[in-house]
């Protein structure tokens, strides 16, 4: 798993320094698979090439004034108190890491190492629940990267 260190210059949060995965907002008007396409190449540099666990799928709807999509996350993580919702999706990527102005240090993470990290305590909050939860699902995430390689 890639993790990185949060750079962004004007980021006025305690959490300037701190470990997290490649995220970033949705933009008015874009899928979940393109905002994520977006900002793994935003901060990373690297090309999306497949989502292996989480999706979307089309949701028909009567309505004229909208346009729906159902996404099935692997994970979902709420924070009431600062009104966020993260959205976790494992995807294949390609192409060579690029340090941005969003993130730098980027590293490839074995999951075996992830407890360590995680009580290291300089995880972006966000991402905690989300690593944790990868955690638990270690096997089902070694089975999607293995059908993906047969493919």
């Amino acid at each position: 798993m890639l993790l990185q260190r949060r750079s962004k210059p004007d980021d006025d949060t305690p959490y300037l320094g701190y470990l997290e995965l490649p995220q970033g907002k949705i933009s008015k008007n874009e899928s979940m698979e393109e905002a994520a396409s977006r900002e793994l190449r935003e901060e990373t540099g690297l090309e999306l090439r497949a989502i292996l666990l989480g999706g979307p799928s089309p949701y028909g709807s009567d309505e004229p004034t909208s346009s729906l999509t159902t996404f099935r996350p692997p994970i979902c993580v709420v924070d009431t108190e600062q009104n966020h919702i993260g959205v976790a999706i494992i995807v294949t990527a390609g192409g060579r890491i690029t340090s941005t102005q969003e993130a730098a240090e980027h590293e490839w993470v074995a999951l075996h190492r992830i407890p360590g990290i995680l009580a290291s305590g300089c995880v972006f909050p966000l991402n905690r629940p989300m690593l944790e939860e990868l955690l638990k699902r270690g096997s089902e995430i070694s089975g999607a990267l293995s059908e993906q390689e047969v493919q």
